[in-house]
């Protein structure tokens, strides 16, 4: 299904943006955490009252937000390094 969802983006998109490879995965339980805290998924990664589970979840979750932030900075770099001025030879 995220096969599909990606190249239904990229089509639409038409190379107007790239579309990432990393997915943030849904975890109600921690959604539903982090409202009732009011605290962010890393915050509430560490958090040791949580339950074992719930825990897990939250770093997963933690992990792909981490995951998708290295994709973006790593395409921004690419785009930056596309664009620099080339160097002339003398």
């Amino acid at each position: 299904m995220q096969t599909n969802i990606k190249d239904q983006l990229v089509d639409d998109l038409n190379g107007a943006a790239p579309v990432m490879g990393q997915t943030i995965r849904r975890v109600e339980s921690a959604a539903v955490a982090c409202r009732l805290h009011g605290k962010l998924p890393q915050e509430l990664a560490a958090d040791p009252n949580l339950p074992p589970a719930l825990q897990r979840s939250m770093k997963a979750l933690v992990g792909d937000y981490r995951s998708l932030a290295m994709e973006v900075l790593q395409a921004k770099a690419a785009l930056d390094h596309a664009n620099e001025p080339k160097e002339q030879s003398a």
